[in-house]
């Protein structure tokens, strides 16, 4: 791993784990299972190539929870609060991609349904995808973005408009994966 990408997945990590979320470290660097399989469970993410090239790159089941997360998180929150069809969102989408709801990642998600992690996490968030895209082709970079981005949309949209006449997706939600969306191109 070069050292850029151990700083930011070290920072990433350190924000990631804050608070009540603490306790869950441990449990997502205990693992026996392949690394593959760990990164897999904890991401949800199912393209076997995508999961090997980051497991290559050094990348930790916490490490990589926390940035396929992240996102969700970010853009539900985006209006100061989680309405209970994004928290429903959120929980469904996890459990759709394979994310056990007896998981570590899974517990640690919904806990940030409840309670908004610091702003810190965010910013480290936008480091690590900073540092982990430079290690990537233009074809690896579009699947993950498009993975990433699109779990995010699926959760802005299920808060929905008001009877079908307004947009599913708020401006705040809009702005929000705006900011994210630039990890991609910065």
């Amino acid at each position: 791993m070069s050292q850029s990408i151990e700083n930011a997945d070290q920072g990433l990590d350190e924000a990631f784990f804050q608070g009540e979320a603490a306790g869950f470290r441990d449990l997502f660097q205990a693992g026996k299972l392949s690394e593959s399989w760990q990164l897999a469970e904890a991401s949800g993410l199912t393209d076997p190539a995508l999961v090997d090239r980051l497991v290559g790159l050094g990348i930790r089941p916490s490490t990589l929870a926390a940035l396929t997360l992240v996102p969700l998180i970010e853009v539900a929150w985006a209006d100061g609060h989680m309405d209970d069809r994004e928290r429903e969102a959120i929980l469904s989408a996890a459990e759709a991609t394979g994310l056990d709801p007896a998981s570590p990642s899974h517990r640690l998600l919904k806990i940030w349904t409840f309670e908004r992690p610091a702003p810190a996490l965010v910013s480290a968030w936008h480091d690590f995808v900073r540092e982990v895209l430079g290690e990537f082709d233009a074809e690896e970079r579009g699947r993950f973005e498009a993975r990433l981005m699109g779990r995010a949309r699926d959760v802005a949209e299920a808060a929905g408009g008001l009877l079908g006449l307004t947009s599913k997706v708020s401006r705040s939600e809009k702005a929000a994966m705006e900011r994210l969306g630039g990890a991609f191109r910065d």
